[in-house]
């Protein structure tokens, strides 16, 4: 019986999280940039008690879109970005490592698992610092090997990081966040 149980939760995540890796075709980029663009162009729902914060929440934002992309060596500009924001103030001290980590590489996977911990930074930030509006903390629960990973986003609309356009949509709002 228990078994039983284990095939339909995993046949549960894989029809929810089904691969939606694109053909092989002169059109695939096209689709995945006009992903990118979707993400980038999200209006920003939220303000911020600070403007610091807004500041590297945007830079969040793109590092975010790059990964959607898999797209290395943006992510890499963007996270170097964020870094010179960070360096010197003390408060936002915690997403100096994550930070840090992207910047270091244009693998990919490495920044992958490196945007998880800079997600977690900034979920802090953002829970303390949100004054309107909303902002979606989503989740995809095939991220490194099952274990699930989160992230933040201006639209409820999945674009998945971790994946990219291997399974664009994979995951689902865990909550959302309001002042």
């Amino acid at each position: 019986m228990k078994k039983l149980g284990y095939i339909l939760l995993l046949a549960v995540v894989v029809m929810s999280c089904k691969n939606e890796q694109a053909p092989e075709t002169k059109e695939a980029p096209q689709s995945k940039k006009q992903a990118a663009l979707n993400e980038q162009s999200a209006p920003l729902k939220a303000t911020f008690s600070d403007s610091t914060v807004a500041r590297l929440y945007n830079q969040y934002n793109l590092i975010k879109t790059a990964l959607v992309n898999t797209n290395g060596k943006e992510a890499q500009t963007y996270a170097a970005a964020l870094l010179e924001q960070v360096e010197g103030q003390p408060a936002n001290e915690s997403l100096m490592s994550p930070a840090q980590a992207i910047a270091q590489t244009t693998d990919v996977n490495t920044q992958r698992e490196a945007f998880s911990d800079l997600t977690a930074a900034m979920l802090t930030l953002v829970e303390a610092n949100i004054t309107e509006g909303t902002l979606y903390y989503q989740f995809c629960p095939m991220a490194f090997s099952g274990q699930g990973g989160y992230w933040l986003s201006n639209a409820s609309e999945i674009r998945n990081p971790y994946f990219g356009d291997q399974m664009l949509s994979c995951g689902a709002v865990d909550r959302k966040i309001k002042p």
